[in-house]
């Protein structure tokens, strides 16, 4: 009995090891492309901080970031992140600032150890926003107030005298300074308790009322 010719399926096809081959490789290289990637940024525009703070921190928080970006590389390492920080006024502890980073950091894209070091980690702009607007956002007041009445009380005897503001006028140095006569009738304005000067709870509230 003659036997019969194998059947030819007209829809099959011959394996293809080289465009196989070349289908490997493009999905590698384009995972390695991925991995090269920065993260998604966050939803920084439906965060409660970043949008509580007022425009001019968010424009200096960009600020501080362009300028501590020095090579252009969108992104803050470890020592740039600090710094940065500490121009925005917050000058953290390194246990501090460490704690900072590993919240809003992120491991470098193409780091290939499983564990990241803390100060390896990248901070990019969408991270520093939320960082930094949710130290912004929960100053202290009267903390941020005593700052600058330290600044107004040049001999530093935890009060504003005509003399703290005459010096304050000297380094200001505007094109109109403040006579004498414009001095002493803000400081009597503001001083409720007849000493010649203001102390720190009426510069606080001086402040308040000036919203």
């Amino acid at each position: 009995m003659a036997s019969r010719p194998m059947a030819f399926n007209s829809q099959s096809t011959t394996p293809r090891p080289f465009a196989v081959g070349r289908s490997i490789a493009g999905a590698s290289s384009g995972q390695d492309q991925r991995q090269r990637q920065p993260p998604p940024p966050p939803q920084v525009s439906s965060n409660e901080d970043y949008a509580g703070i007022p425009d001019e921190d968010r424009e200096h928080i960009d600020e501080v970031f362009d300028l501590m970006d020095m090579k252009k590389k969108s992104y803050l390492n470890s020592y740039e992140f600090r710094h940065s920080l500490a121009a925005l006024g917050f000058d953290l502890s390194k246990p501090d600032y460490f704690r900072e980073l590993e919240a809003y950091g992120t491991v470098p894209p193409d780091w290939q150890d499983q564990h990241c070091p803390v100060n390896r980690l990248h901070m990019y702009l969408d991270q520093f926003r939320l960082c930094a607007s949710k130290l912004i956002a929960g100053r202290d007041p009267r903390e941020e107030a005593a700052k600058i009445f330290s600044m107004f009380d040049y001999d530093q005897d935890g009060i504003i005298s005509v003399d703290d503001m005459r010096h304050l006028a000297q380094d200001i140095k505007e094109d109109r300074s403040l006579t004498d006569e414009e001095i002493v009738s803000m400081i009597d304005h503001l001083d409720h308790e007849g000493k010649n000067g203001v102390n720190l709870d009426e510069f606080m509230q001086m402040m308040e009322e000036a919203g």
